[in-house]
């Protein structure tokens, strides 16, 4: 039983597996946001946990959107890195700005743009159809993270 599941994990790409690895501390911070959980180890906040991860993590994925412009046409290569670029400095000034709830909030929507992005990406047939069922359940779990952060606690 343990082979299949060793061969299965290994078929999976790895962009995947990574991908749902780094859902990993959202789900931790909801999770320690849910039993009340304020503060861990050397005086770290489980918001400040959950607020900065969740800015690496969306300045990424905004990364990301910019390198496949520098292989696109015209019209992309225009506004991939516009809206990266956009989408993580809002994300910035978010992080600096607003209290916890309204930064979670921020953030959803943010890797939900992100996402709007992909999609649009598929239409057009520029990422396949695994990556965007792989992003679509990734950034679903994320933005619930985020929300359940945000009213938990």
């Amino acid at each position: 039983m343990s082979d299949i599941n060793t061969a299965s994990m290994l078929e999976r790409p790895l962009s995947s597996v990574l991908a749902f690895a780094g859902a990993l501390p959202f789900i931790a911070g909801a999770a320690l946001r849910m039993l009340d959980i304020e503060t861990l180890a050397f005086n770290l906040l489980t918001t400040d946990l959950i607020a900065t991860y969740s800015l690496l993590i969306l300045s990424f994925m905004s990364g990301v959107h910019w390198g496949q412009h520098l292989h696109l046409a015209a019209a992309w290569r225009t506004w991939l890195p516009l809206t990266s670029n956009l989408i993580t400095v809002l994300a910035w000034f978010s992080f600096l700005l607003f209290d916890f709830v309204t930064l979670c909030a921020v953030m959803a929507l943010g890797y939900a743009l992100l996402l709007g992005i992909d999609r649009r990406l598929h239409s057009e047939r520029i990422i396949n159809d695994v990556y965007l069922l792989m992003r679509t359940r990734v950034t679903t779990l994320v933005i619930v993270c985020l929300i359940i952060s945000a009213i938990a606690g």
